[in-house]
């Protein structure tokens, strides 16, 4: 392993919305949901995250919506309150891996407005040799174009490089462009957040020695948040067998 891509958002930094409209909604838990899910839904946040200015996506959105404009407009007024903290687990795994002179790049889907905030905010963002934002590219995952760019331009060897994701999307995509990822769903559990020492011991070390042209699959226990519970060691895309199963 010679490199590793890392997504951003819900990997090595809390994103949510729901840290700023709950301030809104307070103990209406089911409007700010409905508002979330239907008013300014994922689909909508992905044009912003591929490029399209967010004054223009508010703007549009406010004439779809014209009752909850003043909602919407937060998205660009106070987007900085949706920023929760670094992930302290994948931040761990970053720091050790900085040590051990790996090289740091990332992919994230991102505004090209709102990205200078997270890296006034996160100073480990300078540890990356690059970071590819999809809004400045005006692209974004699981596009497989942003894939193949970010290749391109970070001058990676995908069979030697491990991509770290919490989108199946992106995993799926990112897997049929570079032939090796390893996607975290949870935030935190790649590290020392797992549920048990042991299990982050293995987790980490199976990272740091995992071979060339396999993909190292981390989920969570099912039904659980608690930490990962299942690790897929898959040599192809046909052939998977079971590396690792219910850690204890």
């Amino acid at each position: 392993m010679q490199a590793v891509l890392f997504d951003l958002g819900g990997v090595l930094i809390d994103w949510n919305p729901r840290y700023l409209f709950r301030r809104r909604f307070g103990s209406d838990e089911a409007a700010m949901e409905n508002f979330l899910a239907r008013i300014v839904p994922q689909s909508w946040n992905h044009e912003i995250d591929a490029g399209k200015p967010m004054a223009q996506a508010v703007a549009e959105r406010s004439r779809l919506h014209p009752e909850y404009a003043e909602l919407i407009a937060l998205w660009q007024d106070e987007w900085e309150h949706m920023l929760g903290g670094a992930i302290a687990g994948s931040l761990e795994i970053l720091a050790q891996l900085r040590q051990r002179e790996v090289r740091l790049l990332a992919l994230t889907n991102w505004s090209a407005e709102t990205f200078p905030v997270a890296q006034r905010r996160f100073g480990f963002l300078q540890w990356f040799e690059d970071i590819v934002v999809s809004g400045q590219v005006g692209l974004a995952k699981p596009d497989p174009r942003i894939f193949s760019l970010a290749i391109e331009r970070c001058r990676i060897d995908p069979a030697q490089t491990v991509f770290i994701d919490d989108s199946p999307g992106s995993a799926r995509t990112a897997f049929s462009q570079c032939r090796h990822l390893a996607r975290g769903l949870a935030p935190g559990r790649l590290s020392v957040n797992s549920s048990s020492e042991k299990e982050t011991v293995m987790i980490r070390e199976f990272l740091f020695t995992c071979l060339a042209g396999h993909l190292l699959f981390l989920a969570p226990a099912t039904g659980t948040a608690e930490g990962i519970k299942v690790v897929y060691h898959l040599a192809d895309e046909q052939s998977a067998t079971l590396a690792m199963h219910n850690m204890t």
